[in-house]
């Protein structure tokens, strides 16, 4: 029986990218949560220990802080150089690096004409035996059997995975998920092939956690926003807000006050959110040109 016309889908990545997406956290509904996020954090459930953002989300990281995972080497890098590229330049100090992951999925995007999984399997093994020299082509290429057969496993094991209902549940799945990483691979080799998008989705729900608490001022979610980005990426955190469209940016500040522009008189709420647009916005978005 043939296999269908397809390489190994990178599921470690779509798994991680599945959390990453229901806490996206970046603009309120009308509800009043993030889109994506259950409108009842953890603490708001019954039983549940009531815990400060700050001592939830700024206390206890997944991915060691102190190993500054470089802020190019994370899923929040929107300007990251060819996986193939990237790949060689990290395999001149090391073979396996914190691009392998990235290139073994490049690999499979560009090898994935062949009619089965062997196949297809086999012009990755040429590739990189054309490529490299064959002790660490070898070496190389068996990691990629490893890193495929686990994407593979790992997504049966997911597979009766619930969808995350608040930042805190995320957590907890995306702990899970480097749990069965290291015990694959090792710890060090699991970090160099997972810690870079393990970081971006655990900086996302912890930043989505403290975006949606209900009981923090807007000046201390700024502050907590502050540190976690600082915990996390160091000098490097300056890189996060930089990234980012100033509409969405202006729409997380939003989202930072939601709660205090609530208990705001009209004209305090007005001139807030005057001051607002025009701190984040350009300034053709605060001045429209009127229609002729």
């Amino acid at each position: 029986m043939r296999t269908k016309k397809i390489l190994a889908i990178a599921l470690c990545g779509a798994v991680v990218a599945w959390i990453a997406a229901s806490f996206v956290g970046d603009f309120s509904d009308a509800s009043g949560s993030a889109p994506g996020v259950s409108g009842a954090l953890p603490s708001d459930r019954p039983g549940a220990t009531h815990l400060s953002s700050a001592e939830r989300y700024l206390s206890s990281y997944i991915v060691d802080k102190n190993r500054q995972i470089p802020f190019k080497d994370t899923g929040l890098n929107a300007s990251q150089a060819d996986p193939e590229q990237r790949s060689k330049e990290y395999g001149a100090t090391s073979l396996v690096n914190r691009g392998t992951a990235e290139y073994f999925r490049f690999l499979q995007t560009q090898f994935h004409t062949g009619a089965t999984l062997a196949e297809n399997t086999a012009a990755i093994r040429q590739h990189l035996f054309s490529s490299l020299p064959a002790d660490d082509a070898e070496k190389l290429f068996t990691l990629y059997k490893k890193f495929v057969d686990f994407e593979f496993s790992l997504g049966e094991k997911t597979k009766g995975w619930a969808m995350p209902a608040s930042a805190d549940e995320a957590l907890a799945l995306i702990k899970q998920m480097q749990q069965l990483q290291r015990q694959e691979f090792g710890e060090e080799n699991a970090d160099l092939l997972f810690g870079g998008e393990l970081k971006s989705t655990e900086y996302t729900a912890r930043r989505s956690g403290i975006l949606n608490d209900r009981v923090a001022s807007g000046a201390e979610k700024e502050a907590m926003l502050t540190k976690l980005a600082t915990d996390m990426f160091g000098p490097e955190s300056d890189q996060l807000d930089a990234k980012k469209n100033p509409y969405n940016l202006f729409e997380e500040k939003m989202l930072v006050y939601k709660y205090d522009l609530e208990k705001m008189e009209p004209l305090e709420r007005d001139k807030t959110i005057k001051a607002l647009r025009e701190k984040y916005l350009p300034a053709v978005a605060n001045n429209p040109t009127p229609n002729p």
